[in-house]
């Protein structure tokens, strides 16, 4: 006996808020840490260096210290010495608290009269990274495709068509799988590229450089590979009503806005794969070589792959260590 399209549009509602709710499961520690790690730091008083050469002796070195040690706010004052050029000596003072300048050292009073190559530098200054609402959103929607994949796969096998979906592709399976993967995919990166659209789901994701530790080298296989298994199987793997409904739903699940008109459109396309071939091989290539495109690629662009798989956080702005 088959549902109405009403029972079956409740099914699948039921479904989509039973999956999310798994996905938050994952989803909170995830944001937890990534809160944690990039929380502001506590207010410290920054790292200064004084470096110089000089041919002066190690004697002189405590006139320096004493020196700066007197100004206000100076703490943790240490002098170095290490082998210089020339047979010079390279000094260095080390101290927290306030700056100064290369023109108000003392030289003659603490005994370096004869001195080159000096510097002042401030370090250890770390400052908040604002992962901002996109990157939080993107991360619930990656998470809630553990729940598309655990109840997508429970709703297939009662629908009884298991076999069906996961027939053995033919060549022309495959072959419209890859042309439409490719096709939306490009279409997807040029639709990143309109002015108002607002950004991508790459951008959201690893546009301020940080990623938690799991998912630096994971999102290579998670994002082509584990997600078209589990969106395809919830969302195309039985019949709910109408496909453009269903498509409209795949698209705003996706929860970020820049992300809607692509992923709706590929919908569209993922459902028409499903229904010329019978079978979920085509709109899962497909929709791995989307995504492949429109988020992994971007994500491994010059510039964006250190910060995101090196795990160096010392190359974001503000989080030297």
């Amino acid at each position: 006996m088959t549902s109405s399209p009403r029972q079956s549009w409740r099914q699948f509602a039921a479904a989509i808020g039973k999956a999310f709710a798994l996905g938050l499961i994952l989803f909170v520690p995830i944001a937890v840490d990534a809160w944690w790690t990039t929380r502001p730091a506590p207010p410290s008083p920054p790292l200064h260096a004084l470096r110089f050469e000089s041919t002066a002796p190690p004697a002189n070195d405590d006139a320096l210290r004493a020196w700066i040690a007197a100004r206000p706010g100076a703490t943790g004052v240490a002098v170095t010495r290490a082998a210089g050029a020339g047979g010079s000596t390279r000094v260095e003072a080390r101290w927290r608290g306030p700056d100064l300048q290369l023109d108000s050292v003392p030289w003659q009073e603490i005994a370096y009269p004869k001195h080159h190559d000096a510097s002042v530098i401030t370090a250890n200054v770390r400052s908040h990274i604002d992962l901002g609402v996109g990157y939080y959103t993107s991360l619930l929607a990656l998470c809630a495709n553990l729940g598309y994949l655990v109840f997508g796969w429970r709703r297939l096998r009662s629908s009884g068509r298991m076999g069906e979906r996961f027939a053995r592709p033919s060549g022309r399976t495959v072959g419209l799988g890859i042309g439409a993967g490719l096709a939306v995919g490009v279409a997807a990166l040029v639709w990143e590229q309109v002015p108002w659209v607002g950004g991508s789901v790459a951008g959201a994701l690893g546009g301020t450089g940080y990623w938690p530790a799991w998912a630096r080298w994971s999102v290579l296989l998670l994002v082509p590979v584990g997600l078209p298994i589990a969106q395809e199987c919830f969302f195309r793997g039985r019949e709910d009503g109408d496909r453009v409904a269903v498509s409209a739903v795949f698209a705003l699940v996706q929860l970020l806005p820049a992300a809607f008109v692509p992923a709706f459109v590929a919908g569209l396309v993922f459902a028409r794969l499903r229904r010329a071939t019978g079978t979920l091989w085509a709109p899962m290539i497909a929709n791995a070589l989307f995504l492949a495109l429109s988020v992994t690629v971007p994500l491994l662009l010059p510039g964006d792959v250190r910060a995101v798989f090196d795990g160096r956080r010392a190359a974001l702005p503000g989080m030297g260590r």
